[in-house]
């Protein structure tokens, strides 16, 4: 006889325990929830191997490990022994065995110390969950943990477990995986190895080892899905692979999500190859005023990353700014500032005494292209021709500066208002200097502060004795 039959107790005491939980609870679960369930505690019981099938119609689940106890029959108790368990709260049997005997199921555990029979009670008029308990029998002992569901009409659900079929492309040390996704079906999410959801428009299906569910598991936080999507990619070595992933991205499906904020330094250089050679002669879109110069220039922009998700990515791959930076330094020739003319000496003093609160500097350059005055950035490069007159000096400093200080793009109403916001910063300490008077207060006493024009004027210098007379009006 391959199962003992139902009931079969001799010469044993049969002890119950009784739970308070109406069989209206988890209405929405059915036969899915149950076998995840009871396939998960195999999987955490740190088993070698675990088997889920039909024998002789009947759904029958076994484990190698350590074997069910007494007290893993209460709520908030498992025999999970894993570091890192699927389940986390000690109740999803319970919670299985309830729903298949509310569906009409017999149940029936084997294990080494112990013996499980499924039945029901009344509890204030209330059908409820009662689990019958008694040692095993010579004939009812298994070496592990055995769970019998009689007579099963429901389906395995073996497709929604990491098998020795599933056809895994990538796999990291921390058993992520990366796997084929069937024709014509979406991507699937497995967590630990058991389905959890759908992914739409997904290229691949994954395995992730750690993702956040609720507590039912059949939804996963999406920021958790797409930052530990994320992580397995980067760690991908597998150059057709990489490929996949970047035209995926392109394309908008899910990887696009993948939140990439990093790359180790092995990684950037395999991804800078495998981008070269999918996307000759392109680079990466920073703003729109340099990705249109990047075309101007004859190179291909693109614009489909997602800053806010793949700053690793755009930080590794060539750039439109790169591309710019290269072409500036081969065009640009630095001149020290004690070879200039007095006039232009002068001039980029006063230029570098105006940028001085913003702490940027201000540099004299030679511009290969003669159509180019000024240069934003730390410092600020403005061509030795320019030097020779404060004006056009001075409008190519606000023009840079606004540039610098703002991020602003040429042409842009921000731009004009950034340039006019610029211009005003650099007159503010000059205008109060010359035209404002003000007066301080310390205690009792008040020290008025004249313009220094007014103070030439009148000769006056520090430790005159002056009468002020204050007209209200």
């Amino acid at each position: 006889m391959l199962f003992p039959k139902q009931g079969e107790i001799k010469n044993m005491e049969k002890k119950f325990i009784d739970y308070p939980i109406s069989y209206k609870y988890r209405e929405h679960w059915g036969n899915w929830e149950c076998i995840r369930e009871l396939v998960q505690n195999a999987l955490d019981a740190h088993s070698k191997k675990y088997t889920h099938d039909k024998i002789d119609g009947n759904l029958v689940i076994t484990d190698d490990g350590p074997g069910l106890e007494l007290n893993h029959l209460l709520f908030g108790e498992s025999h999970k022994t894993n570091e890192n368990p699927r389940g986390k709260f000690g109740e999803g049997l319970k919670i299985a065995l309830l729903v298949f005997k509310r569906m009409g199921y017999d149940i029936k555990i084997f294990s080494r110390k112990i013996v499980v029979e499924v039945a029901d009670t009344t509890i204030a008029d209330t059908t409820c969950l009662r689990l019958y308990y008694h040692e095993p029998t010579s004939s009812e002992y298994f070496d592990g943990t055995k769970v019998v569901v009689y007579n099963y009409k429901g389906p395995l659900f073996q497709e929604r477990f990491i098998n020795p079929s599933t056809k895994i492309l990538y796999k990291d040390c921390y058993n992520n995986y990366i796997i084929k996704r069937e024709p014509g079906k979406p991507g699937v999410l497995y967590v630990r190895d058991i389905y959890v959801q759908e992914l739409e428009e997904s290229q691949f299906s994954y395995n992730l080892n750690s993702c956040d569910l609720e507590e039912s598991r059949n939804i996963a936080s999406a920021f958790s899905i797409h930052y530990n999507m994320g992580s397995l990619w980067i760690c991908c070595p597998k150059p057709a692979l990489l490929q996949e992933f970047l035209t995926a991205i392109e394309n908008k499906k899910y990887e696009y999500n993948a939140i990439i904020r990093y790359l180790p330094t092995y990684t950037i250089k395999r991804l800078r190859r495998i981008f070269k050679k999918m996307y000759p002669k392109s680079v990466i879109q920073t703003s729109y005023a340099s990705g249109k110069e990047a075309v101007w220039r004859g190179y291909r922009v693109i614009d489909w990353f997602n800053p806010e998700h793949h700053l690793g990515l755009i930080r590794c791959l060539p750039t439109d700014q790169e591309l710019l930076a290269k072409c500036a330094k081969d065009k640009i020739i630095r001149v020290r500032a004690s070879s200039l003319k007095k006039q232009q000496k002068d001039v980029l003093n006063i230029l570098k005494r105006l940028t001085n609160d913003y702490k940027i500097d201000v540099a004299p350059v030679i511009f290969k292209n003669s159509d180019i005055e000024g240069m934003a950035g730390n410092p600020i490069l403005i061509n030795v021709e320019n030097l020779n007159d404060l004006t056009s000096s001075l409008s190519i400093l606000i023009h840079e500066l606004a540039h610098t200080v703002y991020k602003s793009e040429d042409m842009t109403r921000e731009f004009i208002h950034d340039i006019s916001k610029a211009g005003a910063e650099l007159l503010k300490p000059y205008v109060e200097k010359e035209f404002e008077t003000t007066i301080i207060e310390k205690g009792d006493e008040m020290t008025v502060k004249i313009p220094e024009k007014l103070a030439n004027e009148k000769f006056l210098y520090d430790g005159c004795e002056v009468s002020i007379s204050i007209n209200k009006r």
